[in-house]
């Protein structure tokens, strides 16, 4: 699951993903986090298109996987 402002943390998940697909017997489903920002907010910062063909993440879907990649953002280099 990923947050993606500008599709630069989308590009990582979906490089993450194709490698991953890569492992036999192992299934991978990219799912989007909410989008918590209001449209207006969105608009002044240009974010990037969202893929509606990624879903949104739900409890249940969480509950489902057997394991879990977080993809989001680091700010100003902070990798604490």
């Amino acid at each position: 699951m990923f947050y993606s402002m500008y599709g630069h943390v989308e590009g990582l998940a979906r490089r993450l993903k194709k490698g991953v697909d890569g492992v036999e017997g192992v299934e991978v489903v990219l799912y989007r986090m909410l989008e918590m920002l209001s449209a207006e907010i969105l608009q002044q910062t240009r974010v990037s298109p969202k893929d509606d063909g990624i879903p949104v993440i739900t409890a249940e879907d969480l509950a489902l996987a057997d394991g879990v990649l977080f993809g989001f953002l680091m700010r100003w280099g902070q990798h604490r």
